[in-house]
């Protein structure tokens, strides 16, 4: 009979422990966002990816993603890359679902710009992941 993985879990589980996988909750930080919302976050690491999901909630009102930036809430693995010092080696992307339903790359600074919509009632996800050290 095949030996079968079977890993455990520990007390150090979390998204920094050594074991290098786990999910929490977080408070997303995006930048310039405005109106009435809620924003609710995940993360779960698995090995060195570590993958998010947003929730922007429409909270009895509307809200604008217009020149907003979302900073991840674990710095991203950087070097020097090219001579330029605290680059992203392996950039991510973002997906945003909502009214502009695009595909959104990793930045040279680790965050991610979103996509400019108006939303009024109805929610907006982001989910994405990209690489930690």
């Amino acid at each position: 009979m095949p030996q079968q993985f079977a890993p455990t879990i520990n007390e150090e589980r979390g998204i920094g422990g050594s074991q290098n996988f786990g999910a929490d909750k977080f408070a997303p930080s995006i930048s310039n966002i405005s109106g009435d919302y809620i924003l609710r976050g995940n993360i779960q690491r698995v090995g060195k990816i570590l993958h998010f999901a947003i929730l922007i909630e429409a909270d009895g009102g509307s809200f604008t993603t217009a020149s907003s930036v979302f900073t991840p809430p674990v710095n991203p693995y950087k070097r020097t890359v090219n001579a330029v010092a605290d680059t992203p080696v392996f950039k991510g992307y973002a997906y945003q679902m909502g009214a502009a339903n695009t595909f959104i790359p990793q930045n040279n600074d680790g965050t991610f710009t979103l996509a400019n919509e108006t939303r009024t009632g109805v929610n907006t996800w982001i989910t994405g992941h990209y690489w930690v050290e």
